[in-house]
């Protein structure tokens, strides 16, 4: 019992760190390098026109771009707070 809420305190620990080195300054961030084209493609052409942008060199980047711009849409800190999230999921898998 004591190892579990142990392993939680660790859990929770981890989240609020990357927390505080994550997200005060999450509302300033923008887009970055190329997320204005990536985002103004999408809107004109349809999320399918992910394929045709990384078809050369990040193929499989546009199965994760597709369902993340049909979630967050072209809001800049939905993908901000994925980010987040993602690195702390990885902090938990490490």
């Amino acid at each position: 019992m004591k190892r579990i809420k142990l392993e939680i305190l660790v859990i929770v620990l981890l989240a609020f760190v990357a927390g505080l080195a994550y997200l005060p300054l999450m509302a300033k961030f923008g887009y970055f390098n190329d997320d204005w084209h990536e985002m103004y493609v999408a809107k004109v052409y349809g999320v399918q026109a992910f394929h045709a942008i990384f078809s050369i060199d990040r193929p499989l980047r546009a199965y994760l771009m597709i369902p993340a711009y049909l979630s967050f849409g072209e809001n800049p800190q939905w993908y901000n707070l994925g980010a987040y999230a993602f690195r702390v999921l990885g902090a938990f898998a490490f």
